[in-house]
């Protein structure tokens, strides 16, 4: 799946959603190719029509029915939903978050490490577990102890004037917002 953000209806940097989806796919062995996605307008569309100014929009593949035969399904199913845009409160930025490591290391053996499926539960119980201890999210470390990614983050670190974060060759989402980022910080 992809989770993207919306504003006026457009989709912020919608090309590199697509991307990533299509690359897990193929990882994943997702029968799904780059004709099948949706383009642009489709977005548009289901934004105008929900007259949503700002959103939060998830694109979520699956390989079709899992039967075969006559009167199976022809293909991946594709489902596109849009909600209001729920911001991080303004006091996020300004503080900052309290975080914790999850006693769960994020292994590099995990096929589904570096994509979003919906295969959540690790995470989701990761941010219910830095919650109960009045944190905002949980950092996983790798089988090798070094630091990869939040529970629903990628992550920075600020460390005399440079800016670090996991290499992808650690098992970490290709943040879309990480890629920015790393533009940003190169300008």
């Amino acid at each position: 799946f992809e989770t993207m953000r919306a504003q006026n209806g457009r989709v912020f940097r919608l090309e590199s959603h697509m991307r990533r989806l299509l690359r897990s796919a193929q990882a994943l062995r997702l029968p799904i190719t780059s004709g099948a996605m949706p383009g642009g307008a489709v977005f548009e569309q289901l934004l105008t029509r929900s007259a949503l100014r700002s959103a939060r929009v998830r694109l979520t593949a699956t390989t079709g029915t899992v039967f075969s035969g006559e009167g199976a399904g022809s293909g991946p199913t594709l489902c596109i939903t849009a909600d209001d845009l729920i911001e991080y409160p303004r006091e996020l930025y300004e503080k900052g978050a309290t975080v914790m490591i999850s006693r769960r290391p994020q292994s590099s053996t995990d096929p589904l490490a570096g994509h979003k499926t919906t295969c959540y539960l690790p995470r989701l119980l990761a941010l219910q577990e830095a919650r109960m201890a009045q944190c905002g999210e949980a950092l996983f470390f790798d089988e090798s102890n070094h630091l990869a990614e939040g529970a629903v983050s990628n992550v920075f670190i600020v460390k005399q004037g440079t800016l670090l974060t996991p290499p992808l060759s650690t098992p970490v989402l290709p943040g879309i917002a990480r890629a920015l980022v790393l533009d940003l910080a190169r300008e």
